[in-house]
Formats: structure tokens, sequence, C-alpha cells
């Protein structure tokens, strides 16, 4: 009986740390079903992400395509002053009073063995002119036309020009004859009279300061020679004008 109850309390001893310890557990192992992912840890997660690309901005393609002005004429930030436009310059006025003879008033002319003419097949211009017709004279210089000019200036330079035309049969003999003109008597030019081509008008012109601001203008016709000639001259369109400063006269 001793021996029992001995082997009873050494069996009770061994079997006090089974009693006391945790009963096992059954651990059942689940499938995870295909929507489910498994939790990883951050470390994990950021190994093993894939990097997003940004795309780049299309607005690089657009300011890239817009020109750039190459314009270096006009400073940046500078303020362009508009060209201004010349003001041509005034036609010079005739000084000379119905200088075609188209005139109604020819009063301003005074003529001496001269007449006006109408005669548009004659005329350079329009259908007037004056007609110096000698026959069988001696062309001294007698038949004059005049016109009284006022207010030049004797700084300034005066250009004169007319047209003049022979018509008719001429015969000067041994004569020079030429066309004249004078400012108060005083001779400012003298052209020699073109005889060949007949009925064709030559242009005529000559340049001078005037000696006052007031003087008779004349036109004559003068030969040299002892024969008798026969002339019949035609002048026409003729202009005076101011065409500058006179030139200064070497001391």
């Amino acid at each position: 009986m001793r021996w029992v109850s001995l082997c009873a309390v050494l069996g009770a001893a061994l079997l006090a740390p089974a009693v006391n310890a945790r009963p096992c557990q059954t651990r059942s192992t689940r499938t995870p079903s295909a929507t489910h992912s498994p939790t990883l840890p951050i470390s994990s997660i950021i190994s093993v992400s894939t990097p997003i690309s940004t795309p780049v901005s299309s607005d690089v393609s657009v300011s890239l395509s817009t020109p750039v002005s190459t314009d270096l004429s006009t400073p940046v930030g500078s303020t362009t002053t508009p060209t201004s436009t010349p003001t041509p310059e005034p036609t010079p006025v005739n000084l000379i009073q119905n200088g075609n003879f188209e005139g109604e008033d020819v009063s301003v002319w005074a003529l001496r063995t001269v007449t006006i003419e109408e005669d548009a097949a004659k005329a350079a211009s329009g259908s007037h002119y004056a007609r110096f017709y000698l026959e069988n004279e001696s062309g001294a210089g007698g038949n004059h036309l005049n016109q009284t000019i006022n207010g030049l200036d004797t700084s300034r330079l005066y250009r004169l020009s007319f047209s003049g035309a022979v018509f008719g049969l001429t015969d000067l003999g041994d004569a020079t004859c030429e066309i004249q003109a004078l400012a108060n008597g005083d001779k400012k030019g003298a052209w020699p009279i073109r005889t060949i081509p007949v009925g064709s008008y030559s242009s005529y012109d000559t340049n001078f300061i005037a000696d006052a601001e007031d003087f008779v203008l004349t036109f004559r016709i003068r030969c040299s020679g002892q024969n008798l000639v026969t002339l019949d001259f035609a002048v026409d369109d003729i202009v005076l004008r101011d065409i500058g400063t006179a030139p200064v006269s070497p001391v």
C-alpha cells in the first residue's frame, strides 16, 4: 500500500506541469481567395512599386512653334516716331502774264509791227501765237513784243524760256538774223534763228539776274548785213521763273 501511494504521489507531481500548460490549439489552413492580396511591409511596397512617369507638357511644342521676331531695328521699350511725308515744293510761278497768248486780254503786251495770230496749226500750244513778219525789210530791230514785269528780286536768278519757229518762205540773203530778249534795253539773250526745218518749234532759254525790281521785257528780231530779208517767225509759250538765289560774283 505504501508503494502504491508513493507511485501516486510521483505521478501527480509529473502531471502537474502538463495540467497548467495551455491546451494545444488546432491551426486551420485557409486557402486565400483570388481577390485577397497579402499585406506587405511598407519597405517591400516601396521596393517593388513601379515608378510613375510624368508626361511632358504639350505647351513646350506650342512655345517652340511660335516664331520669334528677328527685327532688331526697334529697341525693346522704345517708341517709334512716325515718318513725316515731306511737303512737295510748290510749282514755280510764271511771272509772264498771258505768255501763251490764249487769254482774252492781250493788252498786257505792247506790240510794234508784231501781231497776235489765231491759228492752231501754227501755235506751239493752244491756238494763238505772236507773229514777227518781215518782208523785204532790213531787220534792224524795229519790231517789238513788250511786257512790263514788276516785283522782281535783284538777289535772285531768273530763267526766261520760250518756243520759236519759222513759217513760210524765208529769204535772208547774206544776213544773219537772231531773236533777242532784252530787259530795259539790256540784252539778256540772243539766239540765231533756225530756218530749217520750216514749221518746227525750237526751245530757247537764258538765265539772268534782274538789274531792277521792275523792267520792260522786250522780244525783237535783229538781222546783220546790208540786204533786205523776208522772214515769218512765231513766238509762243513765254515763261519767266525764279530758279533760286543768284550766284555771288567773285571779288
